[in-house]
Protein backbone atom coordinates (compact mmCIF):
# COMPACT_ATOMS: atom_id res chain seq x y z
CA UNK A 1 0.00 0.00 0.00
CA UNK A 2 1.75 2.65 -1.36
CA UNK A 3 0.22 6.03 0.45
CA UNK A 4 -0.62 3.82 3.88
CA UNK A 5 -3.64 5.57 6.10
CA UNK A 6 -3.61 3.65 9.59
CA UNK A 7 -7.09 5.20 10.01
CA UNK A 8 -9.73 3.83 7.85
CA UNK A 9 -11.44 2.35 11.02
CA UNK A 10 -11.31 5.81 12.61
CA UNK A 11 -12.72 7.22 9.35
CA UNK A 12 -15.60 5.59 9.01
CA UNK A 13 -16.61 6.54 12.88
CA UNK A 14 -13.83 4.51 14.63
CA UNK A 15 -15.85 0.92 14.53
CA UNK A 16 -13.46 -1.96 15.74
CA UNK A 17 -11.61 -3.68 13.35
CA UNK A 18 -13.62 -7.02 13.65
CA UNK A 19 -16.96 -5.08 12.01
CA UNK A 20 -18.83 -6.88 9.83
CA UNK A 21 -19.62 -5.40 6.26
CA UNK A 22 -23.03 -4.64 7.20
CA UNK A 23 -21.29 -2.36 10.09
CA UNK A 24 -19.02 -1.39 8.25
CA UNK A 25 -21.69 -0.61 5.69
CA UNK A 26 -24.01 1.14 8.07
CA UNK A 27 -21.02 3.46 9.44
CA UNK A 28 -20.28 4.63 6.21
CA UNK A 29 -23.71 5.56 4.99
CA UNK A 30 -24.27 7.44 8.49
CA UNK A 31 -21.31 9.50 8.00
CA UNK A 32 -22.06 9.80 4.37
CA UNK A 33 -25.11 11.28 4.57
CA UNK A 34 -23.83 13.73 7.26
CA UNK A 35 -20.99 14.95 5.12
CA UNK A 36 -22.41 14.88 1.97
CA UNK A 37 -21.51 18.10 -0.19
CA UNK A 38 -25.15 18.93 -1.03
CA UNK A 39 -26.00 18.61 2.74
CA UNK A 40 -23.01 20.50 4.16
CA UNK A 41 -22.39 24.45 4.43
CA UNK A 42 -18.51 23.59 3.89
CA UNK A 43 -18.44 21.88 0.06
CA UNK A 44 -14.93 21.61 -0.06
CA UNK A 45 -14.26 20.12 3.79
CA UNK A 46 -17.84 18.06 2.98
CA UNK A 47 -15.96 16.93 -0.43
CA UNK A 48 -12.56 15.66 1.69
CA UNK A 49 -14.39 13.87 3.76
CA UNK A 50 -16.65 12.00 0.98
CA UNK A 51 -12.94 11.60 -0.32
CA UNK A 52 -11.79 9.78 2.65
CA UNK A 53 -15.23 7.71 3.32
CA UNK A 54 -15.30 5.64 -0.01
CA UNK A 55 -11.24 5.07 0.19
CA UNK A 56 -12.57 3.68 3.67
CA UNK A 57 -15.07 1.86 2.92
CA UNK A 58 -13.74 0.53 -0.57
CA UNK A 59 -10.73 -0.82 1.42
CA UNK A 60 -12.87 -2.21 4.31
CA UNK A 61 -15.59 -3.28 1.88
CA UNK A 62 -12.98 -5.75 0.22
CA UNK A 63 -11.90 -8.91 1.82
CA UNK A 64 -8.61 -8.85 0.16
CA UNK A 65 -8.00 -5.28 0.51
CA UNK A 66 -9.23 -5.40 4.07
CA UNK A 67 -6.56 -8.36 5.01
CA UNK A 68 -4.25 -6.99 3.20
CA UNK A 69 -4.55 -3.39 5.08
CA UNK A 70 -5.20 -5.01 8.56
CA UNK A 71 -1.45 -6.74 7.47
CA UNK A 72 -0.14 -3.36 6.77
CA UNK A 73 -2.14 -2.02 9.63
CA UNK A 74 0.04 -4.47 12.03
CA UNK A 75 3.23 -3.74 10.27
CA UNK A 76 2.64 0.06 11.25
CA UNK A 77 1.35 -0.57 14.84
CA UNK A 78 4.37 -2.62 15.41
CA UNK A 79 6.93 -0.41 13.92
CA UNK A 80 5.37 2.37 16.13
CA UNK A 81 5.50 0.63 19.35
CA UNK A 82 9.17 -0.36 18.35
CA UNK A 83 10.16 3.50 17.90
CA UNK A 84 8.18 4.63 21.39
CA UNK A 85 10.13 1.70 22.96
CA UNK A 86 13.63 3.01 21.69
CA UNK A 87 12.42 6.75 22.42
CA UNK A 88 11.91 5.36 26.64
CA UNK A 89 14.86 3.51 26.22
CA UNK A 90 16.88 6.52 24.50
CA UNK A 91 15.32 8.69 27.73
CA UNK A 92 17.00 5.99 29.79
CA UNK A 93 20.34 5.70 28.86
CA UNK A 94 20.36 9.46 29.17
CA UNK A 95 22.21 10.40 32.06
CA UNK A 96 20.32 12.43 34.25
CA UNK A 97 20.76 15.77 35.62
CA UNK A 98 20.28 15.38 39.34
CA UNK A 99 21.69 17.28 42.25
CA UNK A 100 24.44 16.25 44.29
CA UNK A 101 24.09 13.08 46.59
CA UNK A 102 22.36 14.27 50.07
CA UNK A 103 20.49 16.94 49.02
CA UNK A 104 16.70 16.73 49.82
CA UNK A 105 14.46 18.52 47.54
CA UNK A 106 11.72 19.84 49.76
CA UNK A 107 14.27 20.23 52.32
CA UNK A 108 15.99 22.89 50.30
CA UNK A 109 12.64 24.37 49.03
CA UNK A 110 11.59 23.99 53.08
CA UNK A 111 14.58 26.64 53.70
CA UNK A 112 13.96 28.89 51.13
CA UNK A 113 10.50 29.40 52.30
CA UNK A 114 11.38 29.85 56.11
CA UNK A 115 13.85 32.34 54.92
CA UNK A 116 11.59 34.47 52.84
CA UNK A 117 8.88 34.00 55.68
CA UNK A 118 11.73 35.09 58.37
CA UNK A 119 12.62 37.96 55.49
CA UNK A 120 8.84 39.17 55.37
CA UNK A 121 8.96 39.25 59.43
CA UNK A 122 11.65 41.18 60.10
CA UNK A 123 10.32 43.75 57.54
CA UNK A 124 7.32 43.97 59.23
CA UNK A 125 8.87 44.04 62.75
CA UNK A 126 11.34 46.93 61.24
CA UNK A 127 8.68 48.73 59.01
CA UNK A 128 6.11 48.95 62.30
CA UNK A 129 9.24 50.87 64.78
CA UNK A 130 9.57 53.61 62.39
Amino acid sequence: MENFNPGFYDILGRIPRYSTPEEIKKAYRTLAKHYHPDKHDDKAYANEMMKKLNEARDILSDPVKRAEYDDALDGFMRKKEEEELRRKENQRSRPQQSLPKGVNVPGIVGVVLAILALGLLLNAILSRKK
